[in-house]
């Protein structure tokens, strides 16, 4: 089940932070949206302020394959295949 919002904004607040400081940090606006709507790259910073990995705090949107690859990202690299160097 996935985390209530006010659980991952408790934890955050447990670790010294919150859902607006991350932002700022990351150079977003604003990230509330991740609590209710999947966003990869969000999903990352909150999972990473956590030190967890986003699966475990909202299961429900990785439980199911799917192509994660149309997410809101500043960065078209960020959900890119690692490049292969020459052979």
């Amino acid at each position: 089940m996935d985390w209530h919002p006010a659980q991952v904004k408790a934890a955050l607040a447990m670790v010294g932070t919150n859902l607006s400081k991350l932002a700022k940090e990351h150079k977003y606006a604003h990230i509330n949206e991740v609590l209710y709507r999947p966003w990869v790259a969000a999903e990352r910073i909150v999972a990473r302020a956590l030190a967890l990995e986003p699966e475990a705090i909202w299961p429900s949107r990785y439980r199911r394959p799917r192509h994660r690859g149309i997410a809101m990202t500043r960065n078209p690299h960020a959900l890119a295949p690692p490049c292969e160097g020459p052979d």
